[in-house]
């Protein structure tokens, strides 16, 4: 899945939809975020557009789970990812895991912290004003 993940980073975009299964469903990093190829490919597309200068670095092992529902031949991997938007650099870990079946990524997981970024990028938290009593 390294090809899957350097297509992306490199912006060869039919390249990693050609590694996704037609039944793709991609979850991450949030336990609500879900999507599907079509959305992926076009998320990175408008990532592709403001972010320059992108760099990702990893490694990967595979596994097989023998049972149960996520049965099947997986690879995880264990990464850096780095782009320059707006004049300021983001570097952040990421972890994804993604099942592969017959030479395609049909499900996928990946984890990091979206909050780091967006507060690199310069966005704040504001709290709810609380309720005076």
């Amino acid at each position: 899945m390294g090809g899957f993940v350097n297509a992306l980073t490199a912006g060869d975009l039919d390249k990693a939809k050609s590694l996704l299964a037609p039944t793709y469903k991609g979850y991450g990093p949030s336990p609500l975020d879900s999507t599907t190829s079509e959305k992926t490919i076009s998320s990175w597309k408008e990532s592709n557009k403001i972010q320059l200068n992108r760099k990702v670095s990893f490694v990967s092992q595979t596994f097989r789970v023998l049972s149960g529902n996520l049965k099947g031949n997986w690879v995880s991997i264990w990464g850096d990812y780095s782009f320059t938007q707006d004049g300021k650099n983001v570097s952040f870990p990421y972890q994804y895991t993604a099942r592969v079946t017959d030479g395609k990524i049909d499900i996928d997981r990946i984890y990091y912290d979206r909050m780091y970024i967006l507060q690199t990028l310069g966005y704040k938290v504001t709290p709810p004003e609380m309720e005076k009593k």
